[in-house]
């Protein structure tokens, strides 16, 4: 009785229905199978979406298998009298049979206008002869726990849903070895005062843990998804028996999918670096060309450079040629240039351009064919762009203004105005006049420059008009296109949900409800002391903040959230924080009462990592979801997104 409950809760969407005839996302049948045609219903009149003007719509569909099979892509649409329809077979896309559905739409010919359900994407489980599919209640917790990897901006699905999967998937299919697994995993999380219970409960997980692993490894087909009992192992600390099984497994299937797997889940099982370390680097010499081996290497280069601060090693992996995650290798080519050593910056820089133009597409990477492609192009052009900096650096003037041509011409805005700047200047060091004017006025009327590039702009105008003359006017005419263009995307791009209602808490423990800044634009960025890319950023966010966020009608939130401790722990870690990075934001903490989830406020606007932030308007609506301020283009976006908040309240006042 309790699956047929469920399943009527999960096809019964929130959020955006108007009338229980008319929902905005419906599919029949009401208890769907995979391998079965199920017709997708989508009416975008009735939430008010954007997409009620698109000429074309997509359904963006993430399939999820019984063991976190991952399939994603976007299926066309036929106009319905009442909006959009689909008709198709989800089994025909996914092998072995996926079991949840995650489910969005997207227009066609603007994929970023996306309709995610306000930040929880329409969920649908999967079922087999009426009742729901083994692993979906499980993959439905996953999902809703953030263990599943979506795309940032398609959000998180509500997590109401998935709060009992586990129970859920243990009642129906008690022999399920994933649901079991992380059943223990959270039992052994939780704070437990009775020493003699939390002894019995460790010495029957470990007996049941034996029992898993010793009739896996007597199968000939073992399942895979036993490797995560050896991160468990290792929270028993019972060490040395997870060396033993894992010598079994090592003996008895050499090279196989289950010994990789399970070395790899045994080598992230540590918290110390030390033990980490010797676990992969063992991991690499028996399986060097494995995907695993490729994010072990990335993982190892940012302990050593970051945790150990141990340069050398760190380098040695990254000069290893053996395949390494790029986004590791590029810093290490940064790192090269910024030490003055060019001539090895500039072979890893090729060499980051050379893989990232021979990766291809994976079903299992979790976004569609579009998105990997939309990423892995701008990727690219980080990469082409570092390589031409280093060229540039060189002198090597002639090389870099045709590799930064090519990206500043396709796709001046991805290129960033860093590239545009770097091309106007290199075009000027090689006599080309004319077309490093061109380049600036793109560069004026894509980004707000500088006051010190709009001097290089003017003498650029100087030398190719032979006179300054009519300069103003022109910068002028050229940024009230470029605001007019911003505006017009950032109108399509508005987000127009509900903020949450959460109650913060200040640094002296006073509770401050968010409501209290209505009528006011907010910026709230979540952020952490142990967070390496929210550190990073915060000399951005508190440049964006002196220049932004003083005046009376916008306030800036540096709330800080997943942080252990009590209030006086947490202030003192954000004190020192504050003052080694030398910062005057105002901060707030993101702190559950007793009794309440202990971060409420992450929680309920769906973050799902940091930094995150959000821009509220004056009507305490978001408008817009980002992640950190890295560079002057970010803060240059957040400045026209604030104008965009202050004359769009005024617009509709009128």
């Amino acid at each position: 009785m309790w699956l047929r409950i469920l399943a009527l809760a999960v096809v019964m969407s929130t959020g955006c229905s108007q009338s229980p005839e008319l929902p905005v996302f419906s599919y029949k049948p009401v208890a769907p199978e995979a391998d079965k045609p199920l017709t997708i219903h989508y009416r975008p009149l009735i939430s008010g979406s954007a997409l009620a003007r698109s000429d074309s719509v997509r359904l963006r569909i993430t399939l999820v298998g019984p063991r976190g099979e991952l399939y994603a892509d976007a299926l066309p649409m036929e106009r319905a009298r009442d909006g959009w329809r689909l008709r198709f077979k989800p089994g025909d896309y996914l092998a072995p049979a996926p079991v949840v559905m995650v489910c969005a739409f997207e227009d066609s010919e603007d994929p970023e206008n996306c309709d995610g359900n306000q930040g929880r994407p329409w969920i649908l489980l999967f079922h087999d002869d009426g009742e729901l599919a083994r692993g979906a209640a499980y993959q439905t917790y996953r999902l809703c726990k953030s263990h599943v990897w979506l795309p940032a901006d398609l959000g998180i699905p509500d997590h109401e849903r998935g709060r009992d999967g586990i129970e859920y998937e243990l009642r129906a299919h008690p022999d399920f070895v994933p649901a079991r697994l992380e059943h223990w995993s959270i039992a052994l999380a939780e704070d437990k005062e009775d020493s003699l219970a939390l002894d019995s409960l460790r010495h029957a997980i470990r007996t049941a843990l034996d029992s898993i692993l010793e009739a896996n490894l007597r199968a000939l087909d073992p399942d895979t998804m036993i490797a995560r009992a050896f991160e468990l192992y290792e929270v028993l600390g019972e060490s040395s028996r997870a060396e033993s099984l894992l010598a079994v497994v090592r003996d008895r299937f050499p090279q196989s999918r289950l010994a990789l797997r399970c070395e790899y889940e045994w080598a992230f099982a540590p918290w110390e670096p030390e033990p980490v370390i010797e676990r992969f680097q063992r991991l690499l010499e028996a399986y060097p060309d494995s995907p695993e081996a490729k994010r072990g290497r990335g993982f190892l280069f940012a302990i050593y450079n970051n945790v150990l601060q141990m340069p050398e090693q760190a380098a040695e992996i990254a000069a290893s040629g053996k395949p390494m995650d790029l986004g590791f290798l590029r810093l290490y080519a940064e790192d090269l240039a910024e030490s003055g050593e060019l001539e090895e910056a500039e072979l890893v820089a090729r060499r980051c351009v050379r893989e990232a133009e021979s990766e291809t597409w994976s079903a299992g990477s979790g976004l569609t064919p579009a998105e990997w492609t939309r990423r892995q192009d701008q990727e690219l052009r980080d990469h082409i762009v570092l390589l031409a900096s280093i060229l540039g650096e060189k002198r090597e003037y002639e090389e870099a203004v045709a590799l930064l041509e090519e990206v500043a011409h396709t796709n001046p805005r991805a290129a960033g105005s860093g590239a545009l700047e770097e091309l106007a200047e290199y075009q000027a060091f090689l006599g080309r006049r004319e077309d490093a004017l061109r380049t600036y006025d793109l560069l004026g009327e894509t980004f707000r420059p500088s006051d010190e590039v709009i001097e290089a702009w003017r003498s650029s105008y100087v030398d190719a008009r032979g006179e300054e003359s009519g300069f103003d006017e022109h910068h002028a005419t050229l940024d009230a296109k470029r605001r007019a263009n911003a505006h017009q995307r950032l109108e399509r791009r508005v987000l127009d949900w509900p903020a949450p209602e959460v109650v913060l808490t200040d640094l002296d423990g006073n509770r401050r409800p968010l409501s209290e800044f209505r009528g006011k634009v907010v910026f709230i960025d979540f952020w952490a002391t142990w967070c390496g890319p929210c550190l990073s950023s915060m000399s951005k966010f508190e440049e964006a903040y002196r220049t932004l966020g003083t005046g009376p009608d916008v306030v800036f939130i540096a709330l800080n959230t997943w942080e252990k401790g009590n209030l006086e722990e947490r202030r003192r870690k954000i004190e020192e924080k504050w003052t080694e990075i030398g910062l005057s934001l105002p901060v707030l903490l993101d702190m559950g009462s007793e009794g309440e989830e202990p971060y409420p406020a992450a929680d309920l606007f769906r973050v799902r990592g940091i930094p995150t932030s959000f821009l509220l308007d004056r009507d305490g609506r978001i408008l817009f979801r980002a992640g950190g301020l890295f560079s002057e283009n970010d803060v240059e976006n957040l400045r026209l997104k604030i104008d965009f908040a202050r004359n769009r309240r005024g617009a509709e006042a009128s």
